[in-house]
C-alpha cells in the first residue's frame, strides 16, 4: 500500500488563524490545553490558549528562547544565547528555575519528555 505524503513546496495551505506573540516566534510546545511559543527576539515565552488563541500571559525566560517541551507539568525552555535551560510551572509560568549550561552545549529531549540530555558540542 502506498503511503500518501504532501510535498511541502508545492501545498498551499490557507492558515486557520493567527495570534499575536513576541517578535521572532520559533518554536511550540503543547501541554494539553495551552499553546507556549517561544519569541527569540525579546527573550520571552507566550502562552496561548489552545481553544481561542487568547494569550494568557508573556514570561521572561533567557535570552534568545529557541526551544521548548512540556513534560506533562512544566514547560521547560533552551535559551541559546544565554547559554540555559529555564523551567516554568504551566499552570501559572511561574519561573522555577534558570539553570546554566557551559558553552557549546546543547540540550535534547527524549522522546516521552521524560529525560533532558545536555550534549557537548565539538567541531572536527
Amino acid at each position: 500500500m502506498p503511503i500518501p505524503y504532501l510535498n511541502c513546496a508545492q501545498a498551499t495551505v490557507p492558515a486557520v488563524a493567527t495570534f499575536p506573540v513576541g517578535s521572532f516566534p520559533d518554536s511550540i510546545a503543547f501541554d494539553g490545553a495551552n499553546m507556549w511559543v517561544t519569541n527569540a527576539a525579546n527573550g520571552t515565552l507566550s502562552k496561548l490558549r489552545a481553544s481561542d488563541g487568547a494569550n494568557l500571559g508573556n514570561f521572561v525566560v533567557g535570552s534568545e528562547p529557541r526551544f521548548v517541551t512540556f513534560d506533562g507539568v512544566n514547560i521547560w525552555v533552551a535559551n541559546f544565547n544565554s547559554q540555559s535551560i529555564t523551567k516554568l510551572r504551566a499552570f501559572d509560568g511561574s519561573n522555577l528555575g534558570n539553570f546554566p549550561l557551559s558553552s557549546n552545549q546543547a540540550v535534547m529531549f527524549n522522546s516521552n519528555r521524560s529525560k533532558i540530555f545536555q550534549l557537548k558540542i565539538s567541531t572536527y
